[in-house]
This record gives structure tokens, C-alpha cells and sequence, in this order.
């Protein structure tokens, strides 16, 4: 038995990033924010469902977890 790729639906990993405007928005900020984080000495992680940064200060924005697939 092969494996098979699961239908599209427009939140696999390897969905392109411009499918959607909201893919495009999620996976964008999802970049900026490890940017901010890891430039100033925090700590970013992800993975194919969430992206998490910390920038290890007090402003709220820069911490931020992005879900990068809608949970079912």
C-alpha cells in the first residue's frame, strides 16, 4: 500500500503560501514575529500546526502563538 497525498485543503504544510490571502497573512506574521523574538535574544518554535515566539519582554504583540491550521 502506498501513501497517498490527503485531499488539498488549503492548510497542509506544503500548501503554497500565496493559496490564500489569510495563508499568506498567517505564515507572515508567523516569520516576523520569530524575527522580532530571535533578533532581540528570545526564542521562537514551530511546527505545522502552531508557531510560537517569546521575545522575553513585557509587550504582549511580540509574544504571540499563530495557528497555522484551523483545529478540527
Amino acid at each position: 500500500m502506498r501513501d497517498e497525498r490527503p485531499p488539498e485543503t488549503g492548510w497542509l504544510p506544503d500548501t503554497p503560501v500565496d493559496d490564500t490571502l489569510m495563508r499568506q497573512f498567517l505564515l507572515n506574521q508567523s516569520e516576523l514575529n520569530a524575527t522580532i523574538a530571535t533578533a532581540g535574544g528570545g526564542r521562537a518554535e514551530r511546527t505545522d500546526l502552531v508557531a510560537l515566539a517569546d521575545t522575553g519582554g513585557p509587550i504582549p504583540y511580540f509574544n504571540q502563538a499563530v495557528l497555522l491550521q484551523p483545529i478540527v
